[in-house]
């Protein structure tokens, strides 16, 4: 009897506290004409696993927006640009009129919708995990293209009974003639303070600020030579990334491609500087990202139709680009196209890649991206979203990057405690193949686990065979010079189906029960197939072709009651089950 097996991670085990300020996004939340308020989506980071829910937050999040959770991962305020609102809806304590300029009019005049300008503003944490500095920037009107206010405000989470208050807002850093780009920001050599560098879009100037608990302590500019500059005239956008390790820092914009640096993190100053042309636009739209692995090593851009890697190891950075996605031309549930568009690193080590549409319900994600080429397993269209997204993904800087330990700035004794974590998916067509993840932070230097079967392993990421099905405790320990860190979870390998399934999980199903439309996905390599939905008597009702990755099934046809579904290609059963239409 061939049999179904699937696997399921929970969680056993809690880990010891980090920095998880980055454990919530919200993405989308709409309310401006002509649509009335929608709610959000809440992306939750829980045990190395995303958790995708509806939730209705006051403050429209459609263009600007700040989501800030505690050290343990819980949400504790978040903002729209111009108000900052604590984790009960309410505005803190002198949380309004953050901005306050004309850009916090939408360009269809709605104030509601809050700032303006994506991607303009950063939460930077200390230890107390009560205090963050917020650097945001500040303009004046989209017509002119001015932006040239670097502005910071501080939030202390331990006022007004744990509810928090604003005690500095709007303090202005610096001004220049034009815009100002993207920020980004990592952690100083020391390992508590920060580096934010923000590029002068027009000129060849590159804007350090080091903050500390005590504020921002000086602002420095460092001058480019040789480097390609937009004219004026051009609306350049684009994101700006650190590598998780805060050795890289690389920029991508519509005029000049991608400009990687080396950054020390002592100094903060720039080197080395690599560029590489890049194509951003099809049919006249721009859409483009940018995001580099947890190891440091991949970088991934992307246009609106392309995925390339680039190995940043490599002695010839632009010799190692690599094709590793090709947009399949599918438009998502609400009819437009799925395009690429920018990227988000996860706290689960994966890539989210949003579209460009304000209307769509749909994210690609870059599953492995720790591997080369292919092997990273770019998933178009693999989330979809009970609820429309926004235009744009938050910005995080790297939380979770202690010091560079033995570096010349380590003056604070502080110690990278390894930190373990890890994730695990069963491989397509080998059923009790188990692929395991690491997920661990703060510079482990050995692996050690131990599946709960007798075997173990000193691999980073390991794939094991188990031998049979049922319930494994597998834990992973991770260690360097200053300490070891353990993390634990039962991983269930369960048995179901009838002699008629593969024993290879191809395809999901959800929701199951569905009211209005199911969704589809196809695993791995199934370019294609088809669904057939049976009556309980065994009579056909509906029958729809399935394209690779998510694919919408409209159920408004069927009458309430139970089904039966099967997922065939040309040559296999892919998956079948039963299936509950609800009102």
């Amino acid at each position: 009897m061939k049999q179904l097996f699937y696997i399921a991670c929970l969680l056993l085990s809690v880990p010891c506290l980090a920095q998880w300020h980055d454990n919530n996004w919200i993405v989308g939340g709409i309310n401006q004409p002509p649509f009335e308020f929608m709610d959000a989506n809440l992306f939750t980071f829980d045990s190395n696993e995303l958790k995708v829910t509806t939730c209705n937050f006051s403050l429209n999040l459609a263009l600007t927006k700040l989501i800030v959770s505690d050290i343990a991962g819980n949400l504790i305020f978040y903002s729209n640009g111009l108000k900052l609102y604590d984790n009960e809806d309410s505005l803190i304590l002198n949380g309004d009129t953050l901005n306050a300029s004309p850009l916090v009019y939408d360009v269809i005049g709605c104030e509601e919708c809050g700032y303006n300008l994506p991607k303009s503003i950063i939460a930077l944490s200390f230890e107390s995990d009560s205090l963050f500095c917020l650097l945001h920037l500040s303009g004046s009107t989209w017509a002119s293209l001015e932006v040239p206010n670097l502005m910071a405000s501080v939030v202390d989470m331990s006022l007004n009974n744990g509810k928090g208050a604003v005690t500095s807002k709007n303090q202005l850093l610096f001004s220049v003639p034009y815009r100002l780009g993207i920020p980004a920001a990592t952690k100083h050599a020391n390992g508590r303070d920060w580096w934010a560098l923000i590029p002068e879009e027009h000129d060849s100037v590159y804007y350090r600020i080091l903050v500390t608990h005590n504020g921002v302590e000086s602002v420095e500019q460092q001058v480019i030579n040789d480097m390609k500059v937009p004219p004026l005239e051009l609306f350049n956008a684009g994101q700006n990334v650190f590598s998780p390790d805060g050795t890289k820092y690389v920029g991508y914009g519509l005029e000049y491609g991608l400009r990687i640096f080396d950054f020390d993190r002592c100094t903060g100053l720039l080197g080395n500087l690599v560029e590489i042309p890049f194509p951003t636009f099809v049919d006249s739209m721009p859409s483009f990202g940018v995001a580099i692995a947890p190891n440091s090593r991949y970088l991934y851009a992307s246009s609106p139709n392309v995925i390339i890697q680039f190995d940043l190891w490599a002695s010839d950075i632009a010799a190692s680009a690599d094709t590793v996605a090709v947009w399949d031309g599918s438009v998502d549930p609400v009819g437009v196209p799925s395009f690429f568009y920018d990227m988000l690193s996860g706290p689960d080590g994966k890539i989210y890649i949003g579209t460009p549409s304000f209307y769509s319900r749909v994210i690609h994600v870059i599953n492995y991206p720790n591997k080369k080429g292919s092997a990273c397993d770019v998933r178009q269209r693999y989330i979809q979203l009970p609820n429309l997204k926004d235009g744009d993904f938050p910005i995080f800087p790297n939380y979770r990057l202690g010091p560079f330990n033995g570096s010349s700035c380590d003056t604070l004794g502080l110690d990278s405690h390894p930190l373990a974590g890890f994730r695990c998916e069963a491989l397509p067509g080998e059923p009790l193949l188990i692929e395991f993840t690491d997920n661990s932070y703060y510079g482990p230097a050995t692996w050690t686990w131990d599946f709960g079967d007798g075997a173990v392993s000193q691999d980073t990421s390991p794939v094991h065979a188990f031998p049979g099905p049922g319930s494994y405790l597998v834990c992973l320990t991770v260690s360097n010079q200053f300490g070891e860190d353990t993390w634990c979870k039962q991983v269930n390998i369960t048995v179901s189906g009838t002699k008629e399934n593969s024993d290879v999980k191809l395809m999901d199903i959800s929701p199951n029960p569905v009211s209005g439309e199911a969704k589809i996905y196809l695993h791995g390599t199934v370019p294609s197939a088809a669904l057939t939905i049976y009556t309980a008597t065994g009579q056909p009702a509906l029958t729809q072709p399935l394209q690779a990755g998510w694919s919408v099934v409209p159920l408004e046809g069927l009458a309430p009651g139970l089904y039966f579904y099967e997922v065939r290609d040309e040559q296999r059963l892919l998956g079948s089950g039963k299936l509950v239409r609800v009102e």
